[in-house]
């Protein structure tokens, strides 16, 4: 199991003009379970990469559209790599 717990990524969300004019702090945790065991540390840090840069680099109006891209972006660059056939 991975965990990465209040990981704080700078970025803008929000629908109202005010929202979109400066970034915001988002907090994000994410879980990943049931992968096979490799080496842990680099693993962390490959997790910790995608979650960011998803994050920071998106623009969205909705935290529920953010974490939806941020969960496809994680199953398609870090989970089905580490763990073919999972969902």
């Amino acid at each position: 199991m991975l965990y990465l717990k209040n990981v704080q990524i700078p970025t803008l969300v929000g629908v109202n003009s005010n929202e979109r004019t400066m970034k915001q702090p988002v907090i994000a945790n994410v879980w990943v379970d049931n992968l096979s065991y490799k080496e842990k540390d680099d693993r962390f840090l490959k997790l910790e990469r995608i979650l960011v840069k998803t994050i920071e680099q998106s623009s969205f109006e909705t935290l529920e559209s953010l974490a939806t891209e941020e969960a496809e972006q994680l199953m398609r660059q870090f989970v089905l790599p580490e763990t073919p056939g999972s969902n």
